[in-house]
Order: structure tokens, then C-alpha cells, then sequence
């Protein structure tokens, strides 16, 4: 996993961006391509942001917001001064450009929805072709258990 940390808004320079790698810093050049990778960052209790690399060198962002839907932004408006990790890559360049235009496709296209269209949805649908959400998912199956045990304790 790599860790982009101190992406506050004053810093605009990549060069500090770094890999972790047990003990040893990484370089973040060290990536030629990172055209449709998977990057995130944390959010308020415990979730996190999901987006996707939209050039070579990820300095744009195709992510999703409540208030926008699917945007394309530059990474340190995604990254909000939050550390961003990368998640995963694209097999080869075929997967890198197939996952970016899938990505591109949804701006401006897709309003947001918590449900149905949130920024995993995007993500998802950019790196694998269908729009899924494990968050929500999580969400739901605890609401759904959680009503179950409510109504059960009820008998």
C-alpha cells in the first residue's frame, strides 16, 4: 500500500509524495503510470474516500461528492490535506486506460446517490466495470442483523 501523507493545500509539489515500505521511503516517481489506480482517503467514522487516477500522474481525481455528483478535480482538492493511500493499479496499460475512461465517462453523467451512485460506486465501476459499494453493503447488513435481533427480542 502506498501512503501519500501531508497533502494539505499549501503543498502543491509531488516530489513528497512517498511509498512505505516497512522502515524504508519509497520514492512516489519510483510509479511512471498510475492512470486508473484506486486511490483513498479517510473520511468522518471510520469510512473512506475512494477515487480514481484520471492521467499518468494522478495530479486529477475522478471521484464522487454529495454536492456534485461525479467530478474530475485535482488531487489536492480530493485529498482535502488528508493522507491518500493508493489501493491498487491497473494490470497493464489496457486495464489503465479502461479503468480511466470509465471513470471520465461518469462525470458530470452521474448525480450522487448514497445508495446507488456514492463515491465506492464510482471507484468500483471505474476499476472493475460495476458500480459497488462494500460500505453501504457493510451498512445495510448491519441495519438488516441489527432488526432482526430488535425484532426477535421483541417475541
Amino acid at each position: 500500500m502506498t501512503r501519500f501523507p501531508g497533502c494539505g493545500a499549501a503543498e502543491t509539489n509531488f516530489a513528497n509524495i512517498q511509498e512505505t515500505r516497512g522502515p524504508k521511503q519509497v520514492p512516489w516517481i519510483m510509479y511512471a503510470n498510475l492512470l486508473g489506480s484506486r486511490i483513498i482517503r479517510q473520511k468522518e467514522f471510520g469510512f473512506q474516500h475512494p477515487g480514481t487516477c484520471a492521467t499518468v500522474d494522478c495530479s486529477w481525481v475522478v471521484d464522487s461528492m454529495p454536492n456534485s455528483g461525479a467530478r474530475l478535480v485535482p488531487f489536492l482538492a480530493y485529498a482535502q490535506g488528508q493522507s491518500v493511500t493508493l489501493q491498487s493499479r491497473p494490470l497493464d496499460r489496457n486495464d489503465a486506460a479502461a479503468r480511466a475512461s470509465r471513470a471520465l465517462s461518469l462525470v458530470g453523467r452521474t448525480p450522487y446517490d448514497l445508495v446507488t451512485a456514492n463515491c465506492d460506486h464510482v471507484a468500483g465501476y471505474a476499476e472493475t466495470g460495476v458500480a459497488a459499494s462494500p460500505q453501504v453493503a457493510l451498512v445495510v447488513g448491519v441495519l438488516l442483523v441489527g432488526g432482526a435481533i430488535w425484532a426477535l427480542s421483541r417475541n
